[in-house]
């Protein structure tokens, strides 16, 4: 059974050797480690992981990375853990970017909704991780308002 749990300090070279192994970058985890979630195995192992960059009332999840394995209840699980943290932090929004299409279904059916292009930059602007991505080719950006 996996079990969802916020990252420590002493997990982050697990944190990023797994990101790593999944192809993301793993520039800025640091800084944001204690708002990163880890889906782990009945061995400990991570199987998942989401970040939450938070700028004021706002948050951009990224380096979501889920092993083959993981049932699909689990990444249910994963996403909400990160929504209801970031509304109880006081967030009011939450933002993501996905380079797959057949995904932004599954973010839809999460409450997440397509943000117009003419509005990346203005919403997005104080991300870091917003920079490392908004050249991405055939990126799609979502938001999910929490209050």
């Amino acid at each position: 059974m996996n079990t969802v749990k916020r990252a420590k300090s002493d997990d982050r070279e697990r944190v990023e050797r797994f990101l790593v192994q999944a192809g993301l970058n793993i520039e800025g985890i640091d800084d944001i480690l204690d708002n990163f979630f880890l889906l782990e195995n009945s061995q400990k192992s991570i199987v998942g992981t989401l970040g939450v960059e938070i700028k004021g009332n706002r948050g951009l999840l990224r380096s979501l990375a889920i092993a083959p394995s993981v049932p699909e209840e689990d990444l249910f699980t994963l996403f909400e853990t990160a929504r209801v943290d970031s509304r109880d932090r006081g967030l009011s929004t939450i933002f993501l970017a996905t380079s797959k299409a057949t995904s932004v279904a599954l973010f839809q059916f999460l409450g997440f909704e397509l943000l117009d292009a003419s509005s990346f930059h203005t919403e997005l602007h104080s991300f870091e991780y917003f920079h490392q991505i908004k050249n991405v080719d055939n990126c799609f950006l979502m938001k999910c308002k929490l209050a």
